[in-house]
Order: C-alpha cells, then sequence, then structure tokens
C-alpha cells in the first residue's frame, strides 16, 4: 500500500474492549495497522488508563483524515496525536 503513514497515539480506559474500539474504528477508516503498542505502566499515568499508539498506513491523506473524524468521534479530538509523514520520505 502507498500512501501516507501516521502515529496516533490514543490515551483510553484500561478496560475490556477498549483496544477493539480503536482499531475497528481505524479499519472502518480504511487504515491499514502496520505496528501496534500497548502502554499500561507509566509513572505519569493512572493504573486504570492505558494508550495505545497505532502505526497506520493510509492509502492518502484523505483515508486519514477519515479515520481521525472517526476516532474524534468515539474517543474525542483530545485524545488522539498524530504524527504524520509521507512514506516516499522513507525510501531516501
Amino acid at each position: 500500500m502507498t500512501g501516507r503513514l501516521a502515529v496516533l497515539r490514543v490515551p483510553l480506559d484500561d478496560a475490556p474492549g477498549a483496544m477493539a474500539i480503536v482499531t475497528s474504528v481505524v479499519a472502518q477508516g480504511g487504515g491499514n495497522i502496520v505496528d501496534v503498542q500497548h502502554v499500561r505502566h507509566r509513572a505519569s499515568m493512572s493504573s486504570r488508563r492505558a494508550e495505545l499508539v497505532l502505526e497506520v498506513e493510509f492509502a492518502g491523506p484523505e483515508a486519514r483524515d477519515r479515520v481521525l473524524a472517526l476516532l474524534h468521534e468515539r474517543v474525542g479530538r483530545d485524545h488522539v496525536v498524530v504524527s504524520s509523514f509521507d512514506l516516499a520520505t522513507l525510501d531516501r
């Protein structure tokens, strides 16, 4: 798949099904998850919270924006941090 790559950091409750909601939204919007980290233990984080870090490949910026809009609806705009870059720059 060519296009854009984004790293999404999504804080969430450490509860059954929370990760499934986020990954379902990414799939629904057409994103391809290429790497995932589920971070639960960090000094600055409550024991009832976790952070999901997803590296997601998109067909293009439109697909990325669609997934971000869906995530903002489900988990809130202030709770998704994105780093995005063009895959073509990685090939150099």
